[in-house]
């Protein structure tokens, strides 16, 4: 093994699952990020850590739940920063997924261990949700019919139900600013 593929496979483990030319774009991306970094892991964001593997593959959906509130709450801070920067005023909304609401055999979803799992997961992440986010979680709880194509993005009558709720939300805001 020559020296830049022991360097990448520190860091990095390819994907088995990309097309040719997705691939040769993860590897030229790879590649460039380890020439102009000379070989050092680069450094996480503020709060952030570099994940090993072992918490990365963590089963623990409380684990997992802290983890995805960890990175969402640095996301937060960037669009903080930069509402402020420009003074927009700015909401933050917790859009509804597929497992939060009663589980459907029109709506796509994986095999059982996988589901429970992931429903252990985002109920963790949502115990963790910040006071001032605006909670759409369970939304869709009481609403008949298909919602969602996958796990988290909903049809076009799902994103009506949302667009309805924020706009719901944020009149007063819009009231005022007019």
């Amino acid at each position: 093994m020559d020296r830049t593929t022991a360097k990448r496979s520190r860091f990095w483990e390819p994907s088995r699952t990309l097309d040719p030319m997705t691939a040769d774009l993860q590897q030229k991306l790879i590649d460039d990020a380890l020439a102009n970094s000379a070989g050092r892991v680069p450094s996480p964001p503020n709060g952030g850590r570099v994940l090993t593997k072992k918490v990365r593959e963590s089963d623990d959906p409380k684990v997992l739940g802290q983890l995805a509130m960890t990175q969402y709450q640095r996301a937060r801070q960037v669009s903080a920063a930069s509402a402020k920067a420009y003074k927009i005023p700015i909401y933050y909304f917790w859009q509804p997924i597929r497992v939060a609401r009663t589980e459907r055999s029109d709506e796509p979803r994986p095999d059982k261990v996988s589901e429970v799992r992931l429903r252990l997961q985002s109920s963790a992440t949502h115990e963790l949700l910040p006071s001032d986010v605006i909670d759409f979680y369970h939304l869709f709880d009481h609403v008949d019919g298909p919602l969602f194509t996958d796990d988290s993005h909903h049809n076009e009558f799902g994103a009506r139900i949302v667009a309805e709720a924020i706009f719901e939300s944020i009149t007063p805001e819009l009231e005022r600013l007019a």
